[in-house]
């Protein structure tokens, strides 16, 4: 663990929890696909003003993801700290 240095690697951008992808083995894997899947045969059916909107509609669901998303990143980032600071100044710590 010497040569790890998560904190600068966060800063530096090598880490970069926004993008980190799903793995390929669980059920978001299947169920991506099928929206995929299901994306396709409705943007069939639909005409020009049809598929703008479906795509605006698909753009609003993206932002509401990311902002969900990088809230519950933030709200756990707190939790981690908190249980940090709990555990260096609590009175019963073996660290003190």
């Amino acid at each position: 663990m010497k040569d790890v240095d998560t904190l600068k690697d966060l800063y530096g951008g090598i880490i970069r929890p926004s993008e980190r992808l799903y793995r390929q083995d669980t059920n978001c894997a299947a169920t991506m696909e099928s929206f995929e899947e299901e994306e396709g045969w409705i943007r069939d059916k639909l005409n020009d003003d049809g598929k703008n909107q479906l795509d605006e509609l698909i753009s609003y669901h993206k932002t509401i993801v990311d902002t969900m998303s990088y809230e519950n990143f933030r709200y756990g980032s707190q939790l981690g700290v908190m249980l940090m600071i709990e555990t260096f100044f609590n009175e019963n710590s073996v660290m003190l």
